[in-house]
Formats: C-alpha cells, structure tokens, sequence
C-alpha cells in the first residue's frame, strides 16, 4: 500500500545570527531602553499607562496629541529611565551610543525624520502570546527549495537557460508555471517551528561589506534587526505528502531525495563564504554536519548564492549613482551583523542565517520538552509575581487616593465650617462677640477682665450667658472660690455670682 506522506520530526538549531522579517517594528511607545544593562525592554503599552500617575498620563497623552515627527523624540525622552516589565533583548555595544545621539536632536521635523528613519528597528518573527521568536514554516520551506532546485539543476545538466526565474523552476521540476496544483513541491508541507525553552534574540547592526579588500565602503546603509542568536533550538516537521494521481505532478519530490539535496548545496555554499571571510578577515560560521544533520541556510541577508540556482545566477550589482547595474554570477558584497554601525577592521562581524537541521529522536524531544515546561512554568511565576506587584501598588495608589480624597473633604469641611462661624460672627452685635469669646477655649485673663467691665451693659440674656462663661473659666483655673485675701479676684466672683443670682 502506498505511503499517504513521509514526516520527518526535526529540531533546528541556530548557528548565526538569524533575522526573519514580519513586517513589525519595535514602536516609541511599546519600548524603554535600559542604559545600564544594555537592553531592550518591549511592554504592553495599554498596561503601562495604566499604571502611570495621573500627572504623567497626561504629559505622554499631551505628546501624542501633537502628531509632529519631533513629538516622536519626545515621547522617547518620555520613556527614557522608566521601570517597566516586560520582553527584555540584548543591544549590541553601539546601540546605545546610536539611542543617546538620536535623543540629543534638535526638536526639528527634518533632522528628526531622517535620523529616526536610520534608527528603525525591525523585529524578527515572534509569538504574540509571549513575545519568543519562532521561525516561520515558510521559511524553512523556501530554503528547502532552493536546496531541491540546484539538485535538480545538477541532475539535469541543463544548457544556459535564459528564461525568468519562475520558468527556470518550473524546467527543473517539471510543471507548468501557470498551474499551481501542477507544482510538486505543493505536497511539501513545513509547520512552523517552536521555540524550546529560553531563545535569546539581540539588536544588532546589518552592514554591507566588500568581497575583496578596499579604501571604500560598500554602498549599502545599515539596518537594524532583531536577530536570533546561535544555541537557539526549535521543533517542527517537514513532511511530504503523496500525489493521488500522476495527472498533476508527473515528478513528485520525495523526502528522503528533499533532504539529501540540503547538504551538497548548503555545506558547498558555508564553505565557499568562509573562505571568502578569510580574504577580508572575517571568521565565518564553519559548519560540519555529522551522520543525520542537515545544513540549512534562512532568513534575511542568506546571501544571493544560497537563495538562487547554481549555474543560472544572473545577481544584479548596483553601482554608482549615473551607472547602470550590471548582472553577475556571483554577489560582490556580504551582509554581515555587526556590533556597530560602521566596522572598518571588520572585527566581531558574523554570517547570517547558517543553521542544522536533524532528526528528532524520541529521547531528545523528552529533553527538549521538559526544558520548555521549566520555561513556560518560570515564566508563570515570573508573570504572576508582576501582576502581584502591580495590583499591590494600584490598592497602594487607591488607598492613597482615597487618603487623599478625604484630607481634602475634610479640609473643605472645616473651611465651610469656619466661612460659616465666621460670617456668624461677623453679623453678631459688639456684646454677643463678647459672649462668644468668653466660650473660647482660647480665653485669656486680660480679656476676661475687659468684658466683665462691660458686662453691666449687656442684655439680661447675654448678661447671663457671659456670668456662666466666667464662672466655668474661673473654675477651670482655679479662681472661683478665694479668700478674702484676694480683694480684687473676690470682687469679680462676687459681681459673677450677683448676676447669677
């Protein structure tokens, strides 16, 4: 009985620095950089400005309402220094001398836009749920058929084909450019494949580097990548399913002869670069594939050579601005990630995309998969102690909050009270304000004695209020009941007691 599909289970290893695009860029607002550590923090922006006092809520929502280019460096400054949490990659040595000039700018819409083009930083591909990166299953299929196409090449000994690229292809594995069910490599699938574990990624500078020795730069300005860095591990399959019929797919792709055709073109390509580095005294990324490995070459900057046919490279070569390119077999620059932006001693510049690819025995994936459940429980851990934290410090904030809301009230209750006693007193007559400052807790002798002169003017009413008010004051400083030493104190608690009868 014939085989539905032929799977092979697989773990990719990382061996240089590999950038996958996604059409993503580490945004202003989603970032801090942290000067110290050499490091790039991404947070969830919604979850920051929540936990922003209200003060700097405003001043960041002030920022964003200006929709000025200049307003993007303020809001760099914004975030410049803050603590957050979140995803953290490693900057390479240059970037952080590159993140302070750009800081350092002058508030100008030109200068701003064109220094903050240059300073774009693009993501390689990452999973939402926890911001690891993954390597597309497209990817590693792209490659895979690069790897094919130059087998085929080989097998067929074809003359100078002088077609486009999509008939070249379609020359070599025998189907029609316009029928896509006719394409063999249809039946070839490719998941995506997981991180395991922890995957370290860093920011890092791609520059353009000449072949051969030269007083000038290549032409072509930096960019700056998020890359994965080499001991990163991730699992997926390759599998290949059979064609029902031979009316499609007259040659279809086995998988066996889809791996076989990895190492003769890929190791055949590692060993042409590294010898190439040598020329201009770089090291590159040697790779030795044992029994079982697959050498395998993705992403962005892979070089012409590994994504085109072998013996059909018509590479475009720019020049100079008034000349016309010119088409070569062969590229006459490398990319290379560098630790800053301009390498002129070509120190420390590493090769893209160079990666293995091997069998995923039962035992390794145990091992792979215990490492990832290690993760996936610290990073819990890590997640929860975060949203402890934050919701200690939003009670914390509350609490303090509501402490604050009643100082206020109560302030604003006293100010009504004393507005209130005040105007009250303002309206009363010359002897009721005499009453009323002798029920002071603030009453003194000398003004005791004063109104007690003036009470004989005062109303049967208030005569006696005041009498009661000094009889509880006297008493209270123990001068009601005296001797008849004391004339002039006598005199006054007797008046006192005439009045009250």
């Amino acid at each position: 009985m014939q085989k539905i599909k032929d799977t092979f289970r697989c773990v990719l290893k990382i061996a240089s620095p590999v950038h996958i695009g996604c059409d993503e860029v580490y945004e202003p607002t989603g970032f801090v950089v942290d000067e110290e550590k050499q490091c790039l923090i991404a947070f969830d922006p919604f979850m920051f400005i929540q936990s922003l006092p209200e003060n700097e809520r405003e001043t960041l929502s002030a920022i964003c309402r200006k929709g000025t280019i200049a307003s993007v460096l303020e809001i760099y400054k914004f975030f410049r220094g803050k603590d957050v949490k979140g995803h953290g990659t490693d900057l390479c040595r240059g970037f952080v001398d590159h993140y302070r000039k750009v800081l350092a700018l002058p508030s100008n819409d030109k200068v701003v836009a064109q220094n903050l083009n240059k300073f774009q930083i693009s993501r390689t591909a990452f999973k939402s749920s926890d911001n690891r990166a993954y390597i597309p299953g497209s990817a590693i299929k792209g490659a895979l058929r690069t790897a094919y196409l130059n087998a085929c090449a080989k097998s067929k000994k074809m003359s100078k084909f002088k077609g486009k690229a999509a008939d070249l292809q379609a020359e070599l594995m025998v189907y029609k450019t316009n029928q896509i069910e006719t394409d063999p490599f249809r039946l070839v699938k490719v998941s995506d494949f997981m991180p395991v574990g922890e995957v370290h990624t860093k920011i890092i500078y791609a520059i353009n580097k000449k072949k051969k020795i030269s007083d000038r730069e290549a032409r072509g300005p930096y960019q700056i990548l998020e890359v994965v860095e080499p001991g990163a591990c991730f699992i997926g399959e390759i599998s290949v399913d059979a064609p029902l019929s031979k009316k499609f797919i007259s040659k279809p792709v086995s998988l066996e002869a889809l791996l076989e055709s990895l190492n003769p073109f890929y190791k055949k390509e590692n060993e042409k670069e590294c010898q190439g580095f040598k020329v201009i005294g770089v090291e590159g990324a040697a790779l030795n594939p044992a029994q079982g490995e697959y050498t395998l070459r993705i992403g962005r900057h892979s070089g012409a050579e590994s994504i085109t046919v072998d013996g059909h490279r018509n590479i475009k070569i720019m020049r100079g601005k008034k000349e016309s390119p010119k088409f070569l077999d062969h590229a006459t620059t490398f990319w290379l990630a560098s630790e800053t932006e301009k390498n002129q001693h070509n120190k420390g510049l590493r090769p893209f995309g160079w990666t293995v690819l091997e069998l995923l025995t039962n035992e390794q994936e145990k091992r792979l998969r215990a490492d990832e459940e290690v993760f996936v429980y610290e990073q819990m851990l890590i997640e929860k102690k975060q949203l402890d934290d934050a919701l200690e410090k939003r009670e914390l904030e509350q609490k303090a909050k509501e402490a604050a809301e009643r100082k206020q009230r109560e302030k604003e209750e006293t100010e009504k009270r004393e507005a209130k006693r005040k105007a009250a007193f303002e309206a009363m007559s010359p002897e009721e304000r005499d009453v009323v400052a002798l029920e002071s807790p603030d009453l003194i002798e000398n003004t005791a004695v004063e109104i007690l002169n003036r009470i004989d003017d005062f109303s049967d009413e208030n005569k006696l209020r005041a009498a009661k008010a000094l009889k509880s004051f006297y008493e209270a400083n123990n001068k009601w009941k005296v001797n008849k030493k004391k004339k002039k104190q006598l005199e006054k608690v007797n008046k006192i007691k005439a009045i009250l009868g």
